[in-house]
């Protein structure tokens, strides 16, 4: 099983592409989750509620500062949103093995019991 994210931000919103982009940040010090999971709890509705999220995480402020400004990481963004639009995705879900499992997961635990019930699945029914 291969499990790929991909952020889904409303197009219709600057903001949630920076939320977007700010989950790229945090994924390459490795606390993609942890950010995600922040999020689930309290969505930030401005930069200054965005730094505070990365600060509780525990990303390095400065790298987040500058990734953030130099729109390091929004191509990457741009390119998923395309990628869901070209698969019929109009909102936030979970594919498994390239089938729409469930609309948008939560947290991380969540999503691991969703990985768990399909590969349970996948056993019983001897497929790989």
């Amino acid at each position: 099983m291969r499990l790929v994210y991909h952020h889904y931000p409303s197009i219709n919103s600057d903001f949630s592409l920076k939320i977007a982009e700010s989950l790229e940040i945090a994924g390459s010090e490795g606390k993609l989750w942890e950010m995600h999971d922040r999020f689930t709890l309290d969505v930030p509705e401005d930069i200054s509620e965005l730094m505070v999220a990365a600060e509780e995480v525990g990303l390095d402020i400065v790298d987040f500062t500058e990734s953030l400004d130099n729109g390091e990481y929004t191509e990457a963004v741009l390119v998923a949103i395309d990628e869901a639009q070209n698969r019929g995705v109009s909102g936030i879900a979970l594919f498994i093995n390239d089938t729409e499992y469930m609309k948008y997961p939560g947290t991380l635990d969540d999503l691991i019991h969703a990985i768990d019930e399909e590969l349970k699945g996948i056993a019983t029914n001897g497929q790989s």
